[in-house]
């Protein structure tokens, strides 16, 4: 009788996943800075007219980068089958969701922002917040109910 062994080790999706938080994710973030400098650039009236936007972008950055730098740590605790790496990715996750949320309340502290341009950028502002919330809590159920994760991490 032939027995089907049971998924261990870094292939599949959890390879996908070492993927997204050691290569993808930081790529974004970085396309993300480069695309805020960019806008930086291309609106300097309204940042000469509303100069806590600079401070916004400023916090949304260093946050950001701080996001990153727990994303490939956890990544890497993932890839390398490290004790404690689906605790770090927990962590990250949960970083990640309350980086999200701040992102999302950032700009509306800033009193002085014409109406018009708030209601331009809180829909932007929403599916920015959402989508990568939606892949969390996809990746997150991921974590907690897949046999090779259980196989590959439990032992340690």
């Amino acid at each position: 009788m032939e027995t089907k062994l049971e998924p261990k080790g870094v292939e599949g999706w959890l390879l996908l996943l070492c993927f997204v938080l050691i290569i993808g994710g930081p790529m974004m973030t970085v396309l993300g800075i480069v695309d805020t400098y960019k806008s930086i650039q291309g609106n300097n009236l309204l940042f000469d007219k509303h100069p806590g936007l600079y401070s916004i972008l400023r916090a949304d950055i260093i946050l950001s980068s701080i996001v990153t730098y727990f994303s490939i740590n956890a990544g890497w605790s993932l890839y390398t089958i490290k004790a404690g790496a689906i605790k770090k990715v927990k962590t990250y996750f949960l970083i990640a969701i309350a980086y999200r949320i701040a992102a999302y309340f950032l700009p509306f502290s800033l009193q002085d922002l014409p109406k018009e341009y708030m209601d331009s950028i809180s829909n932007e502002i929403f599916k920015d917040t959402i989508k990568p919330m939606i892949s969390i809590s996809a990746w997150y159920l991921y974590i907690i109910k897949s046999k090779r994760v259980k196989n590959t991490y439990s032992a340690l």
